[in-house]
This record gives C-alpha cells, structure tokens and sequence, in this order.
C-alpha cells in the first residue's frame, strides 16, 4: 500500500464503493461498524479539501475584484 495520500477523488470514489457495499451487502455488526468509520474519515477529508477549494477560490476572486 502506497504511503501517499489519497486524492479528492480517489477518497470521493472510495467513499461512494463504502457506501454502496453497506446498503447492499448484510454486513456483521462489526463490519458494519468499521465500515462506517472509515467512511466518516473519508467524508471529513473530502470536506476539508471541499473547504479549501472554496477558501482558494473566494481570495482569487477577491483579488480580481480589487483591480
């Protein structure tokens, strides 16, 4: 396994598969759990990188306006 981190789209795309498998699939409790979780860490970092996108795209704008 690679030591990079993951892109926004490859965590949105691993995100999606989570989501998926746990509405099709009978999972164990446990599993189930797991799952769960990691999908939260995923959609937390999706978040942040949606957030600063957001964040880079307001300064850029913010300078065009101010010329």
């Amino acid at each position: 396994m690679s030591d990079q981190p993951l892109s926004f789209e490859q965590s949105l795309q691993q995100l999606q598969a989570l989501v998926e498998e746990m509405e099709q699939a009978q999972l164990p409790l446990e599993e189930l759990l797991n799952k769960y979780e990691s999908g939260l860490g995923l959609l937390k970092k999706c978040e942040e990188t949606l957030n600063q996108a957001q964040h880079k795209l307001e300064t850029i704008h913010q300078q065009l306006e101010s010329k």
